[in-house]
């Protein structure tokens, strides 16, 4: 009879082992598809003033909607609830929770989790988006400051007319393309820099591309006496001799080579 008892909590223990490792597994390689809108809300533009992005882990996409007059967030490949989204003292503030120990690292989170804001035009105040994990995308956007800030990520910026722009990231490639602004500074620890001023809208009076580790490239409206340039590659080519005396751009990378074009 005890051995009868005994053998039944073995199997029982079997069983119960056997549902842990499958629940597990479930939780370890269960694929995400990156597509499904967990909560899709919109949010009215009176009263905000500034937008801030402060996230563990997911990316963030921004983009202008020209015929909204309605902030709108939508969250992707998280549970309700694992994105807080408030409107409090006139900040459309959005944060994350913290991933579960079996969700970390086992897939890449900017094709995962995510967070995309459609900004309506009529918005003209700041933006700041914090991100430990995730890639940042912004296009088409209007504002009146972007302040960017990736421990780990690609950022991609397009089409963007802001006086302001701040952007760093600890491991990532930066991009910016046809930027329209007064003062641009960007700078990755390890990661390509690239800077491409817009052809109009622009009123360029500093700008600054820096990387410890990777390449630096700026395309540029006008000719080379427009520019006072401070150009260094400690470890790698660089197309530019430093001088002038016109709008101030300091460019410099440690392991890496510099390229500037002028005319665009």
């Amino acid at each position: 009879m005890k051995k009868n008892i005994i053998t039944i909590i073995v199997i029982i223990l079997i069983l119960s082992a056997m549902a842990a490792a499958i629940w597990l597994a479930d939780k370890l390689f269960y694929k995400r598809d990156g597509e499904t809108v967990v909560t899709q809300d919109t949010y009215s533009a009176d009263g905000i003033s500034s937008v801030s992005v402060s996230l563990g882990v997911g990316y963030v996409e921004l983009v202008e909607k020209k015929d909204s007059d309605v902030f709108s967030v939508s969250a992707v490949g998280a549970e309700d609830g694992f994105y807080t989204v408030s409107t409090d003292g006139g900040v459309l503030s959005v944060t994350s929770d913290e991933l579960r120990w079996y969700d970390r690292e086992l897939y890449k989170t900017s094709d995962s989790y995510g967070i995309t804001i459609s900004i309506p035009a009529s918005f003209d105040g700041d933006i700041a988006v914090t991100t430990d994990a995730g890639d940042v995308t912004v296009t088409a956007l209007t504002a009146t400051e972007l302040d960017i800030y990736s421990d780990v990520g690609d950022i991609s910026l397009s089409d963007v007319t802001v006086p302001v722009i701040d952007v760093y990231a600890d491991v990532g490639n930066i991009s910016l393309e046809s930027i329209a602004s007064d003062s641009v500074a960007v700078e990755a620890d390890v990661g390509n820099v690239a800077f491409s001023e817009a052809t109009s809208g622009s009123s360029l009076t500093f700008l600054k591309l820096a990387s410890d580790v990777g390449n630096v490239d700026a395309s540029l409206v006008g000719s080379r006496d427009d520019y006072a340039i401070s150009a260094r590659s400690d470890s790698g080519h660089c197309n530019v001799i430093s001088g002038g005396d016109g709008i101030p751009v300091e460019l410099s990378t440690d392991v890496g080579n510099v390229n500037v074009k002028f005319g665009k």
